[in-house]
C-alpha cells in the first residue's frame, strides 16, 4: 500500500478567523499583515496499519504511527510562510514526495451560482492574463452527493498554480478576493473553492445542525436515505403530498398525479416553457403539472425500468401510476429507478410536477434523453403527445424538498 498524506493543519492548510480577516479587506486596510505563524504543521494520510510514518517536510522530522485504520497523524514545528518547500512522508509500505510547496494562508470560499461564476466569465475577465502568480495556488472540490460526513474524496482534488488557465476556470468571486488578500497578506494564499449553485444551507449543514434548526424531518429523511434510499424518498414524497393537499385542499381523483387528465393542453415543444412563444408561459414562476401515458404489453410491464426525463428546472417531483418514484432540484438530468411492479399492462401515466422559482423553468430536455428503458432494452421515446397545465399552491407557500437535494 502507498503511503498517502495531507497537510492538514498549520499554516499549510490554516483557516484563519474569517470574522478577523473580512472586515479588514472590507475597510481597506492596506498596511501589511503577517500569515497567522507560529502554528505546528500537522501531517495526517493513511498508510498500513500499525507501521512506523516519517515525515521530513524542509529539513525537519517527526515520527508517528499509523493506528489500525491506517491512518495516522505527525506534528512538525512551525515554518515561516513562503517557500518553496519540500516533503518526503516514508513508510515501510512506500514513499509520498511533494514538491512546490508553500505556506501561507488558505480560505474557502463556498456558496451558491454567484460563487460558482468562473473568471473567464466575468466582467474582469480580461485581467486574467496578466493575473498569473506563483504565490497563489487554486483548489476546486468537485460536486459530490453524501448523507454522512466522508474523510476522504473520491477523486481527489489537486493543488493548481495561479496562471491564466487556471484561473479562467475558477470561482472569480474566490479569485479576486484572494488577489486583493496578496496586498495586505505577505506571505502565499491557497484559495480552496467549494460551491453548488441553488443549493440551499440544510444541505451543507450536518444532522445535528438540522436538528438545531428545527429540521427535524429533514434530518430523519438524510439518516433514512443512508440506510434505505427507497423508503427515504418515499417519506418525503408522503410529506410533498400532505403539503399539497392542505395548501390546495384537493383530495382523491383531484389530485393531479391521482388520475388521467385528458384535458390538460399538449406541450408544444421540449424546452424551457418561457420560450415556447406563450404570453402566458413568458416570464411564469411557480408550478406546472406535465403528464404523459405510455402502453405497454403484460411481459413488458412485468419488468422493471429506469424512466429518464432529461434536465428539469427548477424542482421536480415525478409519479408512475400515482406512486412517487423520485424527485430531485439537481442540476442533472433526471434518471429514476422503477422497480418491478411499478409499471402495469396497458395504459401507464407519468406525472410530474415542475416547480420553478427563478428565470427558466421546465421540462428542458434534450428530447433525446426523455425515454422508459426497460430492463430487456426496450426503449420507448416520451417526447411526444406530453399534456400540461400550469398551476399549484400560492407561491408563498413553498413546497418541502428533500434533504441533500436543492
Amino acid at each position: 500500500m502507498k503511503t498517502i498524506a495531507t497537510i492538514t493543519g498549520a499554516l499549510a492548510l490554516l483557516f484563519p478567523s474569517l470574522a478577523g480577516a473580512a472586515p479588514q479587506a472590507r475597510r481597506r486596510d492596506r498596511r501589511p499583515r503577517r500569515a497567522a505563524e507560529g502554528k505546528p504543521i500537522i501531517v495526517t494520510g493513511r498508510s498500513t496499519p500499525g507501521e512506523k510514518v516519517m515525515v521530513n517536510l524542509a529539513g525537519r522530522s517527526a515520527t508517528g504511527q499509523a493506528d489500525r485504520d491506517g491512518r495516522f497523524r505527525v506534528a512538525l514545528p512551525a515554518l515561516a510562510a513562503g517557500g518553496p518547500y519540500q516533503m518526503l512522508v516514508d513508510a515501510p509500505s512506500g514513499q509520498t514526495f511533494v514538491n512546490d510547496l508553500l505556506i501561507g494562508d488558505v480560505f474557502l470560499c463556498s456558496g451558491q451560482s454567484n460563487m460558482e461564476l468562473s473568471a473567464e466569465q466575468s466582467q474582469n475577465s480580461f485581467q486574467i492574463g496578466g493575473a498569473a502568480n506563483p504565490q497563489m495556488r487554486l483548489m476546486t472540490v468537485g460536486k459530490q452527493l453524501a448523507e454522512t460526513p466522508k474523510d476522504r474524496f473520491d477523486v481527489p482534488p489537486a493543488w493548481a498554480a495561479a496562471t491564466p488557465g487556471t484561473i479562467a476556470r475558477f470561482s472569480a468571486v474566490c479569485f479576486y478576493a484572494g488577489q486583493d488578500l496578496r496586498r495586505t497578506i505577505k506571505a502565499p494564499i491557497g484559495l480552496i473553492h467549494s460551491s453548488w449553485g441553488g443549493s440551499r444551507i440544510s444541505a451543507w449543514m450536518a444532522p445535528e445542525g438540522l436538528r438545531a434548526g428545527g429540521l427535524d424531518l429533514e434530518a430523519k429523511a438524510l439518516a433514512l436515505h443512508a440506510r434505505d434510499a427507497a423508503a427515504a424518498e418515499a417519506m418525503v414524497a408522503r410529506q410533498w403530498e400532505t403539503w399539497w393537499r392542505d395548501q390546495s385542499g384537493l383530495s382523491g381523483a383531484e389530485q393531479p398525479w391521482r388520475a388521467e387528465h385528458p384535458d390538460w393542453s399538449p406541450v408544444p415543444m421540449i424546452s424551457f416553457f418561457g420560450r415556447w412563444g406563450a404570453p402566458e408561459m413568458a416570464k411564469y414562476l411557480g408550478m406546472v403539472w406535465f403528464e404523459k401515458t405510455v402502453d405497454l404489453t403484460p411481459a413488458q410491464a412485468a419488468q422493471g425500468a429506469v424512466l429518464s426525463l432529461g434536465l428539469i428546472d427548477d424542482a421536480d417531483r415525478t409519479w408512475v401510476n400515482g406512486k412517487a418514484v423520485g424527485g430531485s432540484s439537481i442540476g442533472a438530468p433526471r434518471r429514476y429507478r422503477l422497480a418491478p411492479g411499478t409499471l402495469v399492462a396497458g395504459r401507464n401515466r407519468i406525472t410530474v410536477n415542475d416547480d420553478n422559482v427563478y428565470a427558466d423553468g421546465g421540462l428542458a430536455g434534450p428530447a433525446e434523453l426523455m425515454r422508459l428503458q426497460l430492463d430487456d432494452g426496450t426503449s420507448i421515446p416520451l417526447e411526444r403527445r406530453l399534456a400540461l397545465r400550469p398551476g399549484g399552491p400560492p407561491e408563498d407557500q413553498r413546497p418541502p424538498r428533500a434533504v441533500g437535494r436543492h
